[in-house]
């Protein structure tokens, strides 16, 4: 996946308080939003490959997939310990809790994808 692929919100502010995430808990889940678009896009991307996988058409997309997950987990983990206001700790929180899933619904299809089916 290349960085044409991804969604141009995913390119934008790679840090989330560069988003105004850490000031306000609407701009941290817009900006988790847009990081968990990117990884969908990704798996999608992963899951829709035809033919025989090489690194270029999955390994990459994998990756890419992942390291939308792990941007967003990570910030939003900053956020909910460091953050001044407490409904931005708050929405952090949740936040994590929203990418977490995210990574559990990962491995399916990746398995699925890794056997052939």
């Amino acid at each position: 996946m290349s960085t044409e692929t991804l969604p141009t919100t995913a390119m934008q502010n790679i840090h989330v308080w560069e988003a105004g995430g850490a000031a306000s808990a609407e701009a941290l889940t817009a900006w988790v939003s847009a990081r968990l678009a990117a990884h969908q896009k990704a798996l999608d991307d992963l899951l829709g490959v035809t033919g025989e996988r090489t690194p270029e058409n999955s390994l990459r997309l994998y990756d890419a997939a992942i390291e939308q997950l792990n941007l967003a987990g990570s910030q939003a983990g900053i956020l909910n310990s460091v953050a001044a206001d407490k409904a931005v700790r708050d929405r952090a929180q949740q936040e994590a809790q929203r990418v977490a899933m995210a990574g559990s619904a990962l491995r399916l299809p990746v398995i699925a994808c890794v056997e052939g089916g």
